[in-house]
């Protein structure tokens, strides 16, 4: 009698579940349930950019998806793309002219939405401190947006968890200087969910049985210069010195000289200077040194050699912040890859004292420098008041290139 009343209770039981599976629509994958305790990881930065020295995929080859050693989607996704276009903001990439954009299946907020790259050849990441990447999202609740990106090498793995706002491109700087393994990964696999609860919904509500949140990856890449902004103790973004010590405290780069022509060099970058003339650098130069040397080698010319510097004049001795723009618009040799660049600082008196904090540096492009081909040396009004008086000269060798040319002044 026990054994028929036990039979009895399973066959309700298992009625009771095939209706209720039967209310959910095809193709609704249970997988996890919400976890209100996961956030970003603590070795995972947002930053305002990133200069990369080695890029891993810029998603610029629209037929580069679904194939033996490119990105597929997994769990939670429905298909991966290409795409220089999609529906939600900003609309545009973030680098060049292709994303990576991720579809996702019929699935929770909550549940993670996979793609993933399986390496012909292992990734040597040992020269750089960060993955980095841009990642953006559909929206939808105010509850976290979180990108978790898997490294693996072989059997062994590293887990990161990012936050990233939707309808905007997150940059996200994942530290792997500590993993062990880095020199030799295997595989990458993004996921991403939206740590939404559904909380105020029901059955029926938009978003309740699955939210189609899609998102997108972009200039996938390792770096050591994370934004040049300097925002994190101790992390000099792999800028080095010599004739100096160099660290990194409260929001600055700061070179304490020890020599008469101390040096700060950058790591190892890829940067187009074809369409950024001029190097920026945003500081406080609280030492005697009053000339700077910038010089840089590219991916084209890459030995140091005079022909690829130039000597800009800095303010000595100034406590107050400023911005100095090197525009290199008329040097013939700053064009191409930028790969790294270096500040020689020069003094007349050899000096090897005070400090230079350096808040930021970045890539402008500005108005191209002018070239006159002389030079105006006098300018005012008659004493009689009824004429203007113009005096000047043409360099050496330009007269040439005005034969039959007639001078025009006009009335302002």
């Amino acid at each position: 009698m026990m054994k028929l009343k036990r039979l009895k209770t399973l066959l309700v039981y298992s009625v009771l579940l095939a209706l209720t599976l039967q209310a959910y629509p095809a193709g609704i994958v249970f997988a996890g349930t919400h976890d209100p305790d996961l956030k970003a990881s603590p070795h995972v930065l947002n930053v305002t950019g990133y200069t990369p020295s080695i890029v891993i995929d810029d998603f610029n080859e629209p037929d580069a998806v679904n194939q033996p050693g490119k990105w597929t989607s997994g769990a939670g996704a429905e298909k991966v793309t290409y795409a220089d276009r999609y529906a939600n903001g900003p609309n545009s990439p973030y680098e060049g002219s292709h994303v990576l954009e991720v579809w996702s299946d019929e699935v929770k907020a909550y549940e993670w939405r996979t793609v993933s790259r399986t390496f012909d050849q292992p990734l040597d990441l040992s020269g750089v401190n960060y993955l980095t990447f841009a990642a953006n999202c559909y929206g939808w609740q105010t509850e976290d947006y979180l990108i978790k990106v898997t490294l693996f090498s072989g059997e062994d793995s590293y887990e990161s968890i990012a936050q990233i706002n939707p309808n905007s491109w997150s940059k996200v700087a994942v530290s792997v200087k500590d993993w062990a393994l880095r020199d030799h990964v295997t595989k990458i696999e993004f996921a991403f969910m939206l740590n939404f609860d559904h909380g105020g919904l029901k059955p029926g509500d938009p978003g309740y049985e699955f939210w189609g949140g899609n998102y997108q990856i972009d200039y996938l890449s390792g770096s050591n210069a994370i934004g040049m902004d300097f925002n994190v103790d101790g992390e000099t973004e792999g800028f080095t010195a010599q004739g100096a010590e160099v660290d990194a405290a409260g929001g600055e780069l700061r070179l304490t000289p020890a020599g008469v022509a101390p040096v700060l060099q950058s790591p190892m970058i890829i940067q187009d200077i074809d369409h950024y003339n001029t190097l920026s650098v945003k500081w406080k130069n609280e030492s005697p040194f009053s000339k700077v040397k910038v010089e840089w080698i590219t991916e084209e010319s890459p030995d140091w050699d005079e022909t690829k510097s130039e000597v800009f004049d800095i303010e000595a001795d100034n406590s107050q912040s400023v911005e100095q723009e090197f525009n290199l618009s008329l040097h013939p040799e700053w064009s191409g890859s930028l790969k790294q660049f270096r500040l020689t600082f020069l003094s007349g008196g050899g000096a090897s004292t005070g400090e230079i904090g350096i808040d930021q540096i970045r890539f402008k492009q500005l108005a191209p420098i002018e070239v006159f081909p002389g030079e105006l040396t006098k300018h005012e009004i008659a004493a009689s008041r009824d004429r203007i008086v113009i005096e000047g000269a043409l360099k050496p060798g330009e007269a040439e290139n005005f034969e039959g040319g007639v001078l025009q002044l006009f009335e302002l």
